[in-house]
């Protein structure tokens, strides 16, 4: 199912008008499946997507959701988020630093 929507998700209007109510659809449909891992995939690429519009409240708020879905990736959206902004580049820094001292006390997994 996910392969398909992706699928079909890729042959989309890139405008985030169009893709935000297919997300959205998706997202609501992956929860009600119990598919934790494709929530927080979906909530990734609206991220990816509002960020690279510009639109960093959006993509904050959606990484908080894929942070909450466990996401694996969240910590790198979170940094690239506040690297887009000249301001929050040391903290963007310290996230990943935070991230990578805690994978090595973990012994190294994820």
């Amino acid at each position: 199912l996910a392969r398909v929507w992706d699928r079909r998700l890729f042959l989309t209007q890139a405008s985030l008008a169009t893709k935000e109510p297919l997300l959205a659809h998706r997202r609501a449909v992956f929860e009600m499946l119990g598919m934790g891992e494709q929530v927080a995939k979906g909530w990734m690429h609206w991220a990816k997507m509002a960020r690279h519009a510009g639109h960093e409240r959006t993509a904050s708020s959606s990484v908080m959701q894929a942070e909450r879905h466990k996401a694996e990736r969240a910590h790198l959206a979170v940094a690239k988020l506040k690297w887009s902004q000249p301001s929050e580049r040391h903290e963007a820094l310290r996230v990943l630093r935070q991230h990578i001292d805690h994978q090595a006390e973990a012994g190294g997994e994820g």
